[in-house]
């Protein structure tokens, strides 16, 4: 195969050739090798803007239903990752920098002063934010899914476990076997049974569901899901059915943004990106975007639809660490040297009736330093979690990394996105009401009241808290609420809601942007509130109900085999 790369001219006299970089090289070797043969030449059924979850879920399913569908996949993005960070070397834990990040939108001067100041960025890489991902996976409750349609609700219930199937989702008791989820994952467990009713606002508790399961019969027993890999298994899949006579090839572009779509009339004609235009003919366009990217893009090429943008939600942020004496706790002589627990529970504010959730983390750890590279890998949340100034001294301690969750107002009018000229720049607003700052108090208190009623045997007496940053310290009183609490929305949501006729929706129940025949959305953007569930495993079933919509097929053949060669022929949702 020829390697073309971006290099320096050579000497005529030079039979060195120029290193190639790592970019264009995983273009060439993995994807699409020569740009105009995808414009120029080829026509496609779907065009898919994004290569994350949403993106992965929506051509699997297609593929899975019909796999001579024509798919182009394309990402703004070139590679940094081909793996979640945490499968990796504990080296590339680096990766979660913020310079990995991407802002592409300036802050509206209201959030200087206020507990919201700013907005998680978006990771413009070949399979985004899944390859630095926490990998929790609730399934929210129908009360969870407060005012979104009885329909949308209905399908994502429905689509639930081939959601799970795709991200490999399992309890963490399920990780029994890999030797460090034992006897505290279920002891602490049984605390929670026996003793979570002493917090009122606590609502339901399950051993955390994590997107970590094996891919495969021989792999390790605690794999964190990303998107990267299962793509390549896809196209190479494609590859061999197209060769075969049954089936298409899966084309991939990385380095392909695309600015703005071009209509005529109600039906969508053309792509801009950044590198030439693409004429769409007949496909459909798939937004597998995060919900600020692809709102942006929708604002951008449809500004007569007022509603996208008018509504902008998200979750916010407290990280609580603390320590209890592993001696308090009557299965202290059981621990082994290291052991983690991960726990998910769901609380609700009784009088905003806004929703949060605590992501606890527990680590008893007798070596830290011996234990770093496996503790990097089997961490349930290796950003919201232990740091090693606070593991270091607390080898005859448990420590619990608090991450909570809150659920921000999607209702709230003075909240927005839109877009400023010149450059059609992205600015976002975001003004914290009473109800997010009471639903604040309420999660963080919460944390406190868990933590010292149902956690510690000698209540507050026995537990200790981390103040300040690297080199701080452990104090037995709480700190303070700027201590614990993030200034920056995470998940940000519900910039286009999708409610049918609803005169406030952008996107119609066919998950189509309203007024446009063939623009299709997916996503967090979707969310008529955003609760406070972390959104993936909801993302992904609806895109998965959205491909089987489009595909118009519920029937595969038997045997077919899939992402890493599994028999995928089972746990297909209903339509």
């Amino acid at each position: 195969m020829r390697l073309v790369v971006d290099a320096p001219a050579e000497s005529a006299h030079s039979s060195v050739r120029a290193l190639p970089t790592h970019g264009p090289l995983m273009e060439e070797l993995l994807y699409l090798p020569e740009w105009r043969q995808a414009v120029d030449r080829a026509t496609f059924d779907f065009i898919v803007i994004g290569s994350g979850f949403c993106a992965l879920a929506f051509v699997d399913r297609a593929l899975r239903n019909n796999p001579h569908a024509r798919i182009l996949v394309l990402e703004r993005g070139t590679f940094l990752l081909q793996d979640h960070m945490q499968n990796l070397p504990a080296a590339y834990r680096a990766a979660l920098s913020p310079q990995v990040e991407m802002h592409p939108w300036r802050l509206s001067a209201r959030m200087d002063d206020g507990p919201i100041q700013s907005q998680r960025g978006i990771v413009p890489f070949f399979g985004g934010r899944s390859t630095v991902w926490s990998g929790w996976c609730p399934r929210p409750t129908t009360a969870e899914m407060r005012e979104w349609p009885d329909e949308l609700v209905s399908a994502a219930t429905r689509y639930f476990a081939s959601a799970e199937t795709l991200l490999r989702v399992r309890p963490a008791t399920s990780f029994l076997e890999a030797g460090v989820y034992g006897q505290m994952q279920q002891m602490l467990g049984h605390r929670l049974s026996t003793r979570m009713g002493q917090v009122s606002a606590l609502t339901r508790w399950m051993p955390a569901p994590l997107a970590a399961g094996p891919a495969s019969i021989g792999d390790p027993h605690f794999a964190k899901f990303s998107t990267p890999g299962p793509f390549l298994a896809l196209q190479a899949q494609q590859q061999l059915l197209a060769g075969n006579g049954e089936g298409a090839p899966l084309t991939i572009v990385t380095r392909c943004a695309v600015t703005k779509i071009a209509r005529e009339g109600a039906r969508a004609v053309g792509l801009e990106t950044s590198r030439g235009r693409i004429a769409t003919k007949s496909a459909s366009m798939i937004l597998a975007l995060g919900a600020l990217p692809a709102t942006a893009l929708v604002m951008r090429s449809f500004p007569e639809i007022k509603s996208a943008g008018s509504r902008y939600a998200g979750h916010s942020v407290s990280t609580i660490v603390a320590r209890v004496a592993r001696h308090d706790f009557e299965f202290a002589h059981e621990l082994a040297e290291f052991e983690l627990a991960a726990l998910y529970i769901a609380g609700l504010d009784a009088v905003s009736k806004g929703q949060f959730h605590l992501q606890l983390t527990a680590i008893a750890d007798d070596h830290p330093a011996l234990h770093a590279s496996v503790a990097h890998r089997y961490m349930p949340d290796v950003a919201a979690t232990a740091s090693p100034a606070q593991l270091a001294g607390s080898r005859d301690y448990v420590v619990f990394a608090c991450a909570v969750v809150g659920e921000l107002d999607a209702n709230n009018p003075e909240n927005s996105v839109e877009l400023s000229h010149p450059g059609d720049v992205m600015q976002l607003q975001f003004v914290a009401s009473h109800l997010d700052r009471m639903v604040w108090d309420t999660m963080d208190s919460s944390a406190y009241a868990l933590l010292e009623r149902v956690i510690s045997p000698r209540g507050s007496a026995g537990i200790e808290y981390w103040h300040g940053g690297a080199n701080g310290n452990w104090l037995s009183i709480r700190p303070s609420s700027t201590q614990i609490r993030s200034t920056a929305v995470m998940h940000d949501a519900s910039t286009m809601p999708i409610g049918g006729s609803d005169s406030d929706a952008t996107v119609g129940l066919n998950y189509d942007v309203i007024g446009i025949d063939n623009v299709y959305v997916t996503g967090s953007a979707l969310w008529p509130t955003a609760g406070s569930w972390n959104p993936t495993l909801t993302m992904v079933a609806l895109a998965q109900h959205l491909a089987d919509r489009m595909t118009r097929s519920v029937t595969r053949r038997q045997g077919h085999r899939g992402c890493y060669g599994l028999n995928r022929s089972s746990s297909h949702a209903s339509t």
